[in-house]
């Protein structure tokens, strides 16, 4: 026999109480994070975590919170993969130079 959890608005408070959601991540802690596979990990399971339990966020209201975080870790992706082009160019100028 299975069992099965209730989940409504009153038994989950937050986005992160709800089974195999990825582990809260503040914007201040993103905005520390330098590793691109890091961050890309991070985005992947967000990702999932939306994909699998949209329905249930929506019905919760706290699909937004979910969202927000994701967006500012794939945001902080470009940041930092345009800061590595921008440095590669810089490296291969002084180089070319010499």
């Amino acid at each position: 026999m299975e069992t099965f959890r209730v989940i409504s608005p009153k038994t989950i408070k937050c986005p992160y109480e709800l089974p195999d959601s990825p582990r809260y991540i503040s914007k201040e802690e993103i905005g520390r994070i330098t590793n691109i596979n890091d961050l890309k990990k991070k985005e992947n399971q967000f990702d999932r975590f939306l994909d699998n339990k949209w329905h249930i966020l929506l019905l919760l209201d706290q699909a937004e919170e979910i969202l927000e975080i994701r967006d500012l870790i794939v945001f902080r992706i470009i940041v930092l993969e345009r800061e590595q082009k921008e440095l590669f160019k810089r490296m291969t100028n002084f180089i070319s130079y010499k």
